[in-house]
């Protein structure tokens, strides 16, 4: 039987990989920083990537939720990019897209 914390694991697992997958699929430019905070059903889910290393923190507020699914849907990258430019956003989640150029 699995533990509270065994599915809470097993959870974070399969969302870290769905979100690791689609932001892979980002053409990011030298520098080019994006940062993705989903909330949805009392899940918060912040994710950094940096040119090709990721780095997550996940914070659960509940053990049922629906797993972050089709996230290329619903990340539309504008041409040319913003600081702090909302790129989506709805009545539970959003995504930013900034550029931070050394």
């Amino acid at each position: 039987m699995l533990t509270t914390d065994m599915t809470r694991k097993l959870r974070d697992r399969h969302l870290k990989v769905d979100i690791e997958s689609a932001l892979l699929e980002l053409e990011l430019l030298p520098g080019e920083h994006i940062e993705v905070d989903v909330r949805n059903q009392g899940v918060t889910l912040m994710g950094e990537v940096y040119t090709g290393s990721m780095k997550y923190l996940a914070e659960y507020e509940v053990m049922s939720f629906p797993l972050a699914k089709n996230i290329m849907n619903l990340i539309h990258v504008h041409s040319p990019p913003v600081e702090a430019h909302s790129i989506y956003e709805d009545y539970q989640t959003s995504y930013y897209r900034n550029i931070n150029v050394p």
